[in-house]
């Protein structure tokens, strides 16, 4: 891949993962629950899930999602369900830290458990098909009729995620810092579980309506 073509792929790639979305949504929750691990738990299914969505683009079942309403509508809604169902279990654990007498930071087991959190940012991200489509639109502009589609497909979508882990990487660590300052506050941490409630279940909305 030539130079230019490099950096107007990055600029795009940059401008959708810089976008706040569904994945920055779950990893700001699933940090604010187990802490910077299951932060990391979420990006590393989140990044998997980029790789899922580039082999399906490359064997064409993206296409089928384009080509039939029907089936990209219910993934859609799939994928609107399971944030507004993680949106829902903030609210009720802002509802529990509310009833504590301190609302600490996670317990030292929610801390260091990062059991789902993989799931999650896998589930979160898989379910997105506008990721796939992404792909689908972006990859034919910079694959060369004569080069190997695999394998260009496999180097455009690693730039892609590499730039999302590094990005995300940044916002769990300095996340995680917030709310290891906020926690003896059970007010800030309330408000911080129904903010991230709030995010999730409008994104699932939103996801549901466009």
């Amino acid at each position: 891949m030539e130079q230019a073509s490099i950096l107007t792929y990055l600029a795009v790639v940059a401008m959708m993962v810089l976008t706040p979305g569904p994945n920055l949504a779950v990893i700001l929750q699933s940090v604010a629950a187990r802490g910077w691990r299951g932060g990391f738990g979420n990006l590393f299914g989140i990044a998997a899930a980029f790789y899922f969505h580039a082999l399906c683009s490359v064997i064409g079942l993206t296409l089928v999602l384009r080509q039939a309403p029907a089936l990209f509508t219910a993934v859609k809604a799939l994928g609107a369900a399971y944030l507004i169902y993680l949106g829902a279990m903030n609210l009720r654990m802002a509802w529990r830290a509310a009833g504590r007498e301190s609302a600490a930071a996670p317990t030292a087991a929610a801390t260091h458990s990062t059991k789902g959190a993989l799931f999650e940012g896998f589930m979160t991200n898989a379910l997105n098909p506008k990721v796939g489509l992404f792909y689908l639109a972006i990859f034919p502009q910079y694959i060369d009729p004569n080069e190997s589609v695999y394998a260009k497909s496999l180097l455009l979508v690693t730039i892609h995620a590499s730039f999302a882990f590094g990005w995300y990487a940044l916002l769990i660590v300095g996340f995680d810092r917030y709310r290891r300052r906020m926690g003896t506050s059970k007010s800030m941490v309330v408000a911080a579980r129904l903010v991230i409630a709030t995010v999730l279940i409008g994104l699932g909305l939103k996801v549901l309506i466009t």
